[in-house]
């Protein structure tokens, strides 16, 4: 008796334990609780108990950049348009407007004019978006908006969208909002305020009928009587927020005014979700932490108890999904299963199991930085990931994104974050396909290196190659992505040289990289491109490595903190005619009064070089000759 309480004590430690664990530490972990909410958004996207055709009610006019391109200037959206939709939707006998655009500057004075008259003459309630200091809004907007809603009679809607800690929209304002006082003001009060959205699923076409504001007047009227009519923007990277539903386009990304439509619908129609397990979340973790005990004392083998809970697990999360389609209840399943795993996992090896996969530990810890091929020698070979280095002969390269800061203070952050992961991978897919290894990225920054860990007599070549490359990726990039507007120049700097490669850290972390003064001189000739008018600057050490590149001469420079002259080039993707430059450039080295002339010349006939123009203005200034003492980074 004694020896089974022994056995069984150490196993129900070990289920309550994995019961605490999942009860108390999701809410100080939001982690953990991503996968049950992801689960809940697969479920309402995919198997929502009430699809509904598209809504009868409810039509929005739009704003898109289509309609932008039509009008004098972007913001403050046109006043005398709106004006116009207004009188138009009040004539043809709409219940309500509601706008979500806010009203916090003046614009010109006949258009504000025209648009405090629509609204005050309408004949039918119209809301307009408000918000808060919390929101960004001054003292001065918020002064304004509430003057502007005094003079026109509209009423003042909250149009904040409560964000979950994972940024998706799931559930409804703490107070009263843009939605809730639509539905009120066209006659109706909900029966009891919900707190979970249940979005309007339609998987055929989009939930509401749906149109360019600029087409408002075209329409005929009976396309708008007795419905609720909301204005607001579409835009691609202006008030756009992530929902359960992934849409038409497979985008989790729906525009705020597309949100206010569905909580309005949602309270016209009563439509709910599935309630909630009344136990809350107790008492599916208690009864899956006492299935995943059962299950560990059985007496069968181990194959007998994988079986089984795997059988178990495959049941429970039926009947969730079953349930919830039926509209009967919703309850979790990310966390019980967890749950479930750890009290029956841990028990059933109480005395400890442990495993360890160093090829797995390599290749996630490398897989993004270097050749898969590396990767697998490496993993098969782990004593090459012992701490310590060795000099080699390599090429750094280092990027930077000119004026990203700029970029990122006016973007929002998950449109910037989306951006620039893009961007990065395009690069970093570049690097790795030449053979490179990624050493850090440093906010835009990418740092890498050519020639180690493994040997690369053409690193220097390989390295001009992807900077190239990485030149034309940026430009395309930018010309040819919406989310890349804004993106400035992509700068790179190139140098070869000796340096110490090995792993740096301690025993339990440690990194991959390259130290030495041939890092440091590649990051100084990136910075220096936007000094003398380049994107692309490497050294006289490249140079002699790329025979078979083509290069002009920027001059022998004095980096600052150095002391003695490095020549230094820009690489010319093609063969294009540099002879003219190379003349100009002669004539400078012979410190020729003739440079001034060659130079002017010149940028006349290629007014866009840069480089041509650094010349220029140094010649104009006093300066002569190829030597240049820089005297910052």
């Amino acid at each position: 008796m004694a020896k089974s309480v022994r056995h069984f004590l150490p196993l129900l430690g070990i289920a309550l334990a994995a019961f605490a664990l999942t009860y108390w530490l999701p809410p100080k972990l939001p982690i953990l609780q991503l996968a049950d909410l992801r689960l809940d958004d697969f479920r309402q996207d995919k198997m929502h108990p009430q699809k509904a055709s598209q809504s009868d009610d409810i039509v929005i006019l739009k704003i898109t950049e289509k309609t932008l391109a039509q009008l004098p200037y972007r913001s403050p959206f046109d006043r005398a348009l709106l004006a116009k939709t207004i009188d138009h939707l009040v004539k043809a006998q709409v219940r309500a407007i509601g706008i979500d655009i806010l009203f916090d500057q003046k614009t010109e004075l006949a258009k504000d004019g025209a648009l405090v008259t629509s609204i005050g003459k309408a004949q039918v309630p119209i809301i307009i978006a408000s918000g808060d200091k919390n929101d960004g809004m001054t003292e001065g907007q918020l002064t304004y908006l509430n003057r502007f809603v005094k003079q026109s009679g509209a009423y003042l809607g909250w149009a904040h969208l409560p964000k979950d800690h994972d940024g998706i929209i799931r559930h409804w304002p703490d107070r009263q909002g843009f939605a809730a006082l639509l539905f009120e003001k066209t006659g109706y009060s909900p029966k009891e305020k919900p707190r979970q959205i249940a979005y309007r699923n339609n998987k055929d076409k989009s939930a509401f009928p749906s149109f360019p504001i600029e087409m408002a007047t075209l329409l005929p009227g009976a396309w708008f009587k007795e419905r609720i009519v909301l204005i607001g923007a579409d835009l691609p990277l202006v008030d756009r927020f992530p929902t359960p539903l992934t849409g038409k386009g497979g985008s989790r990304y729906m525009p705020g005014v597309f949100i206010h439509a569905h909580l309005l619908d949602q309270l016209m129609t009563g439509r709910h979700l599935p309630p909630s397990f009344p136990g809350g979340k107790v008492v599916p973790l208690l009864g899956m932490t006492a299935m995943g005990l059962l299950l560990a004392l059985l007496p069968v083998n181990f194959l007998t108890k994988i079986i089984g809970g795997l059988v178990f697990l495959g049941g429970y999360g039926f009947f969730g999904f079953y349930l919830y389609q039926k509209n009967i209840l919703l309850f979790d399943l990310a966390l019980p299963t967890l749950n479930f795993i750890l009290a029956w996992g841990g028990a059933s090896a109480f005395t400890g199991w442990r495993y360890r996969s160093e090829k797995k530990f390599i290749e996630g810890a490398f897989g993004h930085y270097l050749d898969p091929q590396l990767v697998r020698n490496l993993s098969n070979d782990p004593d090459l990931l012992q701490l310590g280095g060795e000099l080699r002969q390599v090429t750094s390269l280092f990027t930077d994104l000119a004026s990203f800061t700029k970029y990122s203070e006016q973007s929002h952050p998950e449109d910037l974050v989306a951006a620039l992961n893009i961007y990065l991978e395009g690069l970093s897919t570049i690097i790795i396909e030449e053979g490179g290894t990624i050493d850090k990225y440093i906010g835009d920054a990418v740092v890498a290196f050519f020639g180690a860990p493994t040997f690369q007599e053409d690193h220097a070549t390989r390295a001009l190659t992807a900077a190239l490359k990485i030149q034309a990726f940026a430009n395309e990039f930018k010309k040819n992505n919406n989310i890349a507007e804004g993106f400035g120049e992509t700068r790179i700097g190139l140098h070869s040289g000796p340096a110490v490669v090995g792993n740096v850290g301690g025993q339990k972390r440690f990194d991959y990289t390259a130290m030495g003064d041939t890092i440091n001189v590649a990051a100084r000739l990136e910075s220096l491109n936007k000094h003398i008018g380049t994107t692309l600057c490497v050294s006289q050490d490249l140079v002699n490595e790329c025979p078979d590149g083509i290069f002009r001469p920027v001059g022998d420079l004095v980096l600052k903190g150095k002391s003695q002259p490095i020549r230094l080039f820009e690489p010319m993707p093609d063969a294009m005619d540099c002879s003219a430059y190379l003349k100009a450039f002669q004539k400078l080295e012979e410190k020729s009064p003739q440079a001034q002339e060659a130079f002017q010349k010149l940028h006349e006939q290629v007014p866009n070089d840069g480089l041509t123009l650094f010349h220029l203005n140094r010649i104009n200034s006093g300066e002569s000759g190829t030597l240049i003492v820089m005297e910052e980074k």
